[in-house]
């Protein structure tokens, strides 16, 4: 097993060698400051590639499985924009790793929508926002088709790098927190977000 960033990559079932078609569990453990992103092999499949505790299928040969981590960045930021009108941008310039933005969104009346404006221009990036304890959106990695089947982006390409999604969800009382993850693909990456809050007739 190996590691691609910080972290460690744990085989628990521990009775290698292994024969074609066994199944092996397998856990990747984060260094402070990163996050796990995925698991990769040179053959073999996977339960689930992105879950940092998931079985693995031996293949007919000798296999590397390889965990990647990436760090993260956490920033803290106060919704204070009139209803109606987008925030200034969210804006990160050569931005590889994780950002995970949380918002105080106080301002915002119960049952105001929030709408999400993004660009990852060329080099994939992806985003994830959370409220109320649920995932309430995941784009997948937005950028140019052309890195379609690179393995730094797993799933493949969702779309273009510029898009939005209107109504993503309603402000409930008393709930004031919302949290943006972006994971910024690769070194020299860019993307901006920016959002907006909106009271539907």
């Amino acid at each position: 097993m190996a590691v691609d960033g910080n972290g460690t990559a744990i085989d628990l079932t521990d009775a290698g060698p292994y024969e074609e078609g066994e199944v092996i569990e397998i856990e990747a453990v984060p260094d402070s400051g990163y996050e796990f992103l995925f698991w990769s092999a040179t053959a073999g499949y996977f339960d689930d590639i992105n879950s940092a505790v998931t079985t693995f299928i031996m293949p007919d040969q000798d296999v590397t499985v390889t965990a990647r981590f990436l760090d993260f960045d956490s920033e803290e930021f106060v919704y204070d924009t009139e209803c109606g009108e987008w925030t200034p941008w969210r804006t990160a310039r050569n931005a590889p790793g994780i950002y995970i933005d949380t918002w105080d969104i106080s301002s915002i009346a119960t049952g105001a929508v929030m709408d999400f404006d993004f660009d990852a221009y060329s080099l994939p990036d992806r985003w994830w926002i959370y409220y109320d304890g649920e995932l309430v959106l995941e784009t997948g990695w937005r950028g140019s088709a052309g890195y379609e089947g690179d393995p730094r982006f797993p799933g493949g390409i969702a779309g273009p790098g510029r898009g939005e999604a209107l109504a993503f969800m309603t402000k409930i009382e008393g709930v004031d927190e919302l949290v943006i993850r972006t994971e910024g693909g690769d070194t020299g990456t860019w993307w901006d977000y920016r959002l907006r809050c909106r009271i539907l007739d």
